[in-house]
């Protein structure tokens, strides 16, 4: 399909029942964080990083980026954006290792991702920079120490681990490019998850918000499966608003319309219809586990209270955002 070959996809009516509190005008802290970010992006003296930080991201990160965010103190909403700059620059970066599509592209980006993700791992786990760190990997630890300053003091675990499967999932992305392929269903699933860094987001959410919800809590089958599904149901929402531009983009997707679409042998427009079904299914599985959290053992405090008000509330936010923002939608006529 030629990318103006096609009807764009309308927007469809998706199911979330939460209070949004999206504004799309100037956060009071929102230029200072970005400043802060853009501060580093030039520190690296990488090229693709300063061009970054001249022509800022395609998310206006002092704007939309920062209404995610409401209510946070100026260190957290810093560490929040640079959280949001971080996993949207690993994304650019690693498509742009193989944007030509050659044989030779695709095992220079997979040496090329081997190598950061080793550097990575070490940084995760404490390392300090050295002389000879790429400018991805000085990124990777100035993201890191952003969270360290906000809160010496919290445990990051839980936060390198969904770090460090969605900093892996690049390699998955780069062999998905590489065959032109998509995995089924249940495969894609999990999968999606990852590559999403939406557990990420959802974990970020405790240090920025001051929420101390202790770990056992966390782990709790029934708490996870809140988070789980907050994070499938963000990372869905963005496949089905993002069809259009990958549509326009004419490019092999891994996004879940797509591999709907091949799965059930449908057109696109089914498809979009059969992943909003399965959007809504993963929001009434969220609402009927946080009503029966008391009967599932979970005591709701006022922290876990407050967390998973901050997870709808960024469910609702999200929507907003990919209502409104054509670069991720595609519609450009709309306003």
């Amino acid at each position: 399909m030629n990318s103006t070959d096609y009807t764009p996809l309308p927007l469809p009516e998706v199911y979330c029942p939460f209070p949004e509190d999206f504004t799309t005008g100037p956060h009071p802290h929102g230029k200072a964080a970005e400043r802060a970010i853009f501060d580093v992006f030039n520190s690296t003296g990488d090229p693709f990083l300063c061009d970054l930080a001249a022509r800022g991201p395609a998310l206006p990160l002092a704007t939309h980026g920062a209404s995610l965010f409401l209510g946070t103190s100026p260190p957290a909403l810093r560490a929040g954006l640079m959280h949001l700059s971080f996993l949207d620059t690993i994304d650019d970066w690693a498509e742009g290792l193989y944007e030509r599509g050659d044989a030779e592209s695709f095992t220079s980006a997979r040496e090329t991702l081997l190598a950061f993700l080793g550097r990575a791992r070490q940084i995760l786990q404490g390392a300090p920079l050295t002389a000879a760190d790429s400018p991805m990997t000085k990124f990777c630890y100035h993201w890191l120490q952003a969270f360290i300053d906000l809160d010496p003091q919290w445990d990051r675990r839980r936060m390198n681990s969904f770090m460090w499967r969605y900093l892996q999932s690049q390699l998955w992305d780069l062999d998905l490019a590489r065959l032109k392929s998509a995995p089924p269903l249940e495969v894609f699933i999990p999968y999606r998850i990852d590559s999403s860094a939406l557990e990420s987001i959802n974990e970020m959410l405790l240090p920025l918000y001051g929420l101390q919800v202790p770990s056992p809590v966390l782990e709790h089958p029934a708490v996870r499966r809140l988070r789980q599904a907050t994070a499938c149901w963000c990372a869905w929402l963005n496949d089905v608003f993002g069809a259009n531009v990958e549509l326009q983009a004419n490019v092999v997707s891994v996004g879940l319309v797509m591999v709907l679409q091949r799965e059930l042998g449908c057109g696109w427009h089914t498809a979009q219809d059969a992943a909003v079904d399965l959007m809504h299914k993963e929001m009434t599985t969220y609402l009927d586990v946080k009503k029966r959290l008391p009967q599932l053992g979970v005591i709701v405090d006022d922290h876990l209270a407050r967390y998973m008000h901050q997870l709808e509330t960024m469910m609702a936010n999200y929507l907003v955002l990919h209502t409104i923002d054509p670069h991720i939608n595609g519609i450009t006529h709309e306003t």
